[in-house]
Parts: C-alpha cells; structure tokens; sequence
C-alpha cells in the first residue's frame, strides 16, 4: 500500500452538502469517494501514455507501420471511387 499524504481541497458548500449525504447513503466518506475517482482517473491517464508510446514505437521502428502495400499503391485513385 502507498503511503497516504492529505491535500486541501475546496467545493462550493451546496456541493460538498449533497456529497456527503451520497456517501453516507453508500457507507462510504467524500474522502473515499474522491480517491477511488482520482486513482481511476491516473489509471486511465497511464494507461493512455502506455498506449501512446507503444503506437509511437511502432511508428518509429525503421520498418514503419505495415500497410502491406510496401509504399506501393496498386490502384488508381479514380478505380476506389469508381470513376470512368
């Protein structure tokens, strides 16, 4: 487990009010609340940068990303939109 640190936070009072009746109404606090939503969002936030790199990676590699056309193009634009 990580090791916890407080942080000061402000909400407008009406906000925090019904914050509080939620999570009394799920057994839990506003401060449980807020930390499983702010974990869940540098998850996703990690998990983006994971995904990123790995594209960007590919993206660098000297290969390239494979369309399987080899830089070639066999048809003509005309023949995609089927032009006369």
């Amino acid at each position: 487990m990580y090791e916890r640190q407080n942080i000061t936070v402000s909400f407008a009072r009406e906000t925090l009010k019904k914050a509080k009746v939620i999570a009394a109404s799920q057994d839990t606090s506003v401060s449980e609340i807020l930390r499983n939503l702010l974990e869940d969002y540098v998850r996703q936030h990690d998990s983006y940068e994971r995904a990123r790199d790995s594209y960007l990676a590919i993206l660098r590699d000297k290969k390239g990303y494979r369309l399987g056309t080899d830089g070639q193009a066999t048809w003509k634009r005309g023949d995609l939109h089927e032009r006369a």
